[in-house]
Protein backbone atom coordinates (compact mmCIF):
# COMPACT_ATOMS: atom_id res chain seq x y z
CA UNK A 1 0.00 0.00 0.00
CA UNK A 2 1.22 3.37 -0.78
CA UNK A 3 1.46 6.21 1.57
CA UNK A 4 -0.34 7.99 -0.32
CA UNK A 5 -3.27 5.48 0.66
CA UNK A 6 -2.19 5.00 3.88
CA UNK A 7 -2.48 8.50 4.80
CA UNK A 8 -6.09 8.94 3.03
CA UNK A 9 -7.22 5.79 5.27
CA UNK A 10 -5.76 7.02 8.49
CA UNK A 11 -7.56 10.72 7.79
CA UNK A 12 -10.48 8.51 7.13
CA UNK A 13 -10.46 6.34 10.32
CA UNK A 14 -9.68 9.86 12.74
CA UNK A 15 -12.35 11.57 11.02
CA UNK A 16 -14.96 8.67 12.02
CA UNK A 17 -13.20 8.92 15.61
CA UNK A 18 -13.73 12.11 15.81
CA UNK A 19 -17.56 12.67 13.99
CA UNK A 20 -18.56 10.24 16.77
CA UNK A 21 -17.25 11.48 19.43
CA UNK A 22 -18.56 14.62 18.56
CA UNK A 23 -21.70 13.70 18.39
CA UNK A 24 -21.84 12.06 21.39
CA UNK A 25 -21.00 15.28 22.91
CA UNK A 26 -23.37 17.23 21.01
CA UNK A 27 -26.02 14.91 21.14
CA UNK A 28 -26.51 13.00 24.73
CA UNK A 29 -23.18 13.36 26.67
CA UNK A 30 -23.89 15.06 30.04
CA UNK A 31 -22.90 18.74 30.36
CA UNK A 32 -19.90 17.79 32.60
CA UNK A 33 -18.24 15.93 30.38
CA UNK A 34 -17.57 18.93 28.17
CA UNK A 35 -14.32 19.02 29.98
CA UNK A 36 -11.47 17.32 28.05
CA UNK A 37 -8.81 17.94 30.26
CA UNK A 38 -9.42 14.90 31.88
CA UNK A 39 -9.38 12.60 28.83
CA UNK A 40 -5.40 11.77 29.21
CA UNK A 41 -6.22 10.61 32.89
CA UNK A 42 -6.50 6.93 33.45
CA UNK A 43 -8.46 6.31 36.72
CA UNK A 44 -10.45 3.76 38.17
CA UNK A 45 -14.28 3.32 39.21
CA UNK A 46 -13.93 4.19 42.56
CA UNK A 47 -11.38 1.60 42.91
CA UNK A 48 -12.95 -0.87 40.87
CA UNK A 49 -12.47 -1.26 37.19
CA UNK A 50 -14.70 -0.32 34.65
CA UNK A 51 -17.62 -2.74 33.03
CA UNK A 52 -17.27 -3.29 29.71
CA UNK A 53 -19.64 -4.85 27.03
CA UNK A 54 -19.56 -7.35 24.23
CA UNK A 55 -18.38 -4.74 21.34
CA UNK A 56 -15.92 -3.63 23.16
CA UNK A 57 -14.61 -7.09 24.78
CA UNK A 58 -14.62 -8.26 21.07
CA UNK A 59 -13.14 -5.43 19.66
CA UNK A 60 -10.02 -5.28 21.77
CA UNK A 61 -9.65 -9.01 21.60
CA UNK A 62 -9.32 -8.66 18.00
CA UNK A 63 -6.56 -6.06 18.65
CA UNK A 64 -5.12 -8.26 20.31
CA UNK A 65 -5.03 -10.73 17.79
CA UNK A 66 -3.21 -8.82 15.44
CA UNK A 67 -0.10 -7.98 17.32
CA UNK A 68 0.02 -11.21 18.87
CA UNK A 69 1.43 -12.16 15.95
CA UNK A 70 1.25 -8.76 13.55
CA UNK A 71 3.20 -9.80 10.19
CA UNK A 72 3.52 -6.80 8.09
CA UNK A 73 3.19 -3.72 10.70
CA UNK A 74 1.62 -1.41 7.85
CA UNK A 75 -1.51 -3.90 7.66
CA UNK A 76 -1.15 -4.29 10.90
CA UNK A 77 -1.61 -0.61 11.74
CA UNK A 78 -4.54 -0.27 9.43
CA UNK A 79 -6.53 -3.55 10.71
CA UNK A 80 -6.03 -1.56 14.20
CA UNK A 81 -7.16 1.77 12.79
CA UNK A 82 -10.32 0.04 11.90
CA UNK A 83 -10.91 -1.83 15.00
CA UNK A 84 -10.38 1.48 16.47
CA UNK A 85 -13.07 2.84 14.67
CA UNK A 86 -15.58 0.09 15.25
CA UNK A 87 -15.14 0.90 18.99
CA UNK A 88 -15.87 4.33 19.06
CA UNK A 89 -18.17 4.21 16.53
CA UNK A 90 -20.04 1.56 18.78
CA UNK A 91 -18.79 2.74 22.68
CA UNK A 92 -21.99 2.30 24.69
CA UNK A 93 -19.84 2.92 28.07
CA UNK A 94 -21.24 5.49 30.28
CA UNK A 95 -19.24 8.85 29.89
CA UNK A 96 -16.39 7.87 32.95
CA UNK A 97 -15.70 4.50 31.46
CA UNK A 98 -15.85 6.85 28.06
CA UNK A 99 -13.32 8.87 29.07
CA UNK A 100 -11.05 6.43 30.08
CA UNK A 101 -11.39 4.09 27.09
CA UNK A 102 -10.88 7.67 24.64
CA UNK A 103 -7.13 7.68 26.39
CA UNK A 104 -6.53 4.16 25.58
CA UNK A 105 -7.55 4.37 22.49
CA UNK A 106 -5.82 7.49 21.96
CA UNK A 107 -2.16 4.85 22.43
CA UNK A 108 -3.46 2.16 19.98
CA UNK A 109 -4.02 4.93 17.82
CA UNK A 110 -0.83 6.44 18.37
CA UNK A 111 0.84 3.47 18.55
CA UNK A 112 -0.78 1.98 15.23
CA UNK A 113 0.33 5.35 13.28
CA UNK A 114 3.87 4.68 14.62
CA UNK A 115 3.25 1.06 12.99
CA UNK A 116 2.49 2.19 9.34
CA UNK A 117 5.93 3.92 9.38
CA UNK A 118 8.93 1.65 8.96
CA UNK A 119 11.54 3.17 10.80
CA UNK A 120 9.02 3.43 14.20
CA UNK A 121 7.44 0.14 13.46
CA UNK A 122 9.27 -1.87 15.93
CA UNK A 123 8.54 1.29 18.68
CA UNK A 124 4.47 1.19 17.36
CA UNK A 125 4.06 -2.20 18.13
CA UNK A 126 5.37 -1.90 21.59
CA UNK A 127 3.31 1.15 22.10
CA UNK A 128 0.17 -0.62 20.87
CA UNK A 129 1.41 -3.58 23.46
CA UNK A 130 1.54 -1.09 26.31
CA UNK A 131 -2.03 0.29 25.69
CA UNK A 132 -3.00 -3.64 25.64
CA UNK A 133 -1.12 -3.86 29.21
CA UNK A 134 -2.84 -1.11 30.78
CA UNK A 135 -7.15 -1.99 29.71
CA UNK A 136 -7.51 -4.76 31.99
CA UNK A 137 -6.28 -3.01 34.60
CA UNK A 138 -9.15 -0.41 34.25
CA UNK A 139 -11.24 -2.70 32.30
CA UNK A 140 -13.21 -5.62 33.52
CA UNK A 141 -12.87 -8.31 31.21
CA UNK A 142 -13.63 -11.39 31.95
CA UNK A 143 -11.25 -14.02 30.35
CA UNK A 144 -8.66 -11.68 29.19
CA UNK A 145 -5.66 -13.13 29.00
CA UNK A 146 -2.43 -10.81 29.16
CA UNK A 147 -0.69 -10.79 25.92
CA UNK A 148 2.64 -12.53 25.99
CA UNK A 149 5.04 -12.12 22.65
Amino acid sequence: MTPFKRSLILVAVLGTVLAVYAGWHLHGGPAGHADHAGHAALSLDDGRKWATDAELRQGMTRIQALVAAPGDPGRTAEAIHGEVAALVANCRLEPRADTVLHALIGELLAGAEAMARPETATAGLAGVRAALARYPVYFDHPGWRPDTP
